[in-house]
């Protein structure tokens, strides 16, 4: 009698079923500890921060918002966290929403308070509901109010921001805005951060390689996709760090192709803008694929001018410069190659928690600080585009490629493309 294993592998054939494991959850005393920094910089100002993650699909999916989930790791909805510097026992209070026993059904049980709650989360007390009246009682023992959450482009105030406004007026307290003291504390990444965010680069790489033996003339850009797709999968990703771009011929001018229609054909170039998620961690690479195997004269005119500017933004990455001052560098570049015209977007963005992550451009880049070069051009009356897009950590000499494994040079991607082509056959 055949085994389950040996059964399931008769029924597959030689298709080979990935096991990776997704990632443990960050030790709690990291997020205590952002939380401590957090609370250093409110001085004696009382705080609060909602959760404003988004719900999506029929199994109503949740995605906590990056700021919450940093300071918590928590991934559901209506939770707040209060923060009261001057409390000597209740400096950090979580409140979660109240149970239904009746949806739990449906999305399973939620856990009850208890002393192991308070550990799992690592705060001082865990409640239930509305933070008001506790936040209305820290207003009487505090000097001002802090508002911390980010400016949105709203008209409404957010719940928090309402909550906040509503103490300081009661009890006459300055309200203080410090609406980029988030940014600022989560643009510079800890090591475990950059631990999740280089596995996210290796996994991405693994689908990076299977899109240069896929895109070859006769398959659409969707089969690019679904191969590239399962190769992050297969690898361990644990979700998509944005839709994946696939453009060939005139769509790779497209800035956000994501019809992915097209069927490939000889004398394309494909640019493929697609990166893998791990543990919640995003990861952001573009690379530019010629489906013969090789650029024509055009294309690689166009394709060593966009490479010869990451090479000066390269050159002038060092600590204390900003992402404004690189991406003047990025404009110089493009316009001495005669493509200024064509470089329609910035030359990069932070990256982290989210794929266009938190971050200020104007100051400089802290250590630790992660962003993308990926600079551009689109031609659309030639038919075709070039981007290449890496990320770099900012260190205390300079700077560390993270996407190095990833071929780029025009020599070296034609090359890689040989290489992976062959092994196919």
């Amino acid at each position: 009698m055949l085994t389950t294993l040996a059964l399931a592998s008769a029924l597959s054939g030689n298709f080979v079923h990935p096991q990776p494991l997704p990632p443990a959850d960050l030790p709690v005393a990291v997020y205590q500890g952002r939380r401590a920094r957090l609370l250093a910089e409110l001085g004696d100002c009382v705080a609060v921060i909602s959760s404003q993650g988004a719900v999506q699909g029929i199994t109503e999916d949740f995605r906590q918002d990056a700021d919450f989930f940093w300071l918590t790791g928590i991934n559901e909805p209506d939770a707040h966290l209060l923060l009261q510097p001057k409390s000597a026992y209740r400096k950090v209070v979580l409140f979660l929403k109240s149970r239904d026993p009746e949806a739990e059904r449906w999305t399973g049980p939620r856990e009850p308070i208890s002393p192991e709650l308070l550990k799992t989360y690592g705060v001082d007390r865990v409640r239930r509901g509305s933070p008001e009246s506790t936040l209305l009682d820290a207003g009487l023992h505090h000097d001002c109010v802090a508002i911390i959450s980010p400016a949105g482009s709203g008209k409404d105030e957010r719940g928090d921001d309402e909550l906040a406004l509503r103490a300081a007026s009661r009890f006459g307290l300055k309200v203080v805005y410090k609406r980029g003291l988030l940014a600022d504390l989560r643009a510079a990444h800890g090591s475990e951060e950059i631990e999740r965010m280089e596995r996210a680069i290796a996994i991405t790489a693994e689908g990076h390689a299977a899109v240069a033996r896929a895109t070859v003339a006769g398959v659409s850009e969707r089969d690019v996709q679904t191969q590239l797709e399962y190769a992050f999968f297969a690898a361990g990703g644990t979700g998509l760090s944005y839709s994946s771009i696939v453009g060939s011929g005139p769509n790779g001018a497209v800035l956000h192709w994501d019809k992915n229609s097209r069927v490939l054909q000889n004398g394309d170039l494909v640019v493929v803008d697609a990166a893998a998620e791990y543990g919640r961690y995003a990861s952001d690479v573009t690379r530019t694929y010629p489906v013969s195997g090789h650029f024509t004269a055009d294309q690689a005119r166009v394709y060593r001018a966009v490479y010869q500017a990451q090479e000066d933004i390269f050159a002038a990455i060092k600590p204390g410069v900003s992402m404004a001052e690189l991406q003047h560098v990025a404009e110089e570049s493009l316009r001495r190659a005669g493509y200024l015209a064509d470089f329609i977007h910035g030359f990069g963005h932070f990256v982290g928690l989210d794929v266009h992550d938190a971050g200020d451009t104007e100051k400089p880049i802290p250590v630790g600080g992660i962003f993308t070069v990926e600079p551009g051009v689109y031609l659309p009356t030639q038919g075709f585009g070039v981007r290449i897009e890496d990320e770099v950590l900012i260190t205390d000499h300079g700077y560390r490629m993270l996407t190095s494994s990833i071929p780029r040079k025009l020599e070296e991607v034609e090359a890689w493309i040989a290489r992976a082509r062959q092994r196919a056959r």
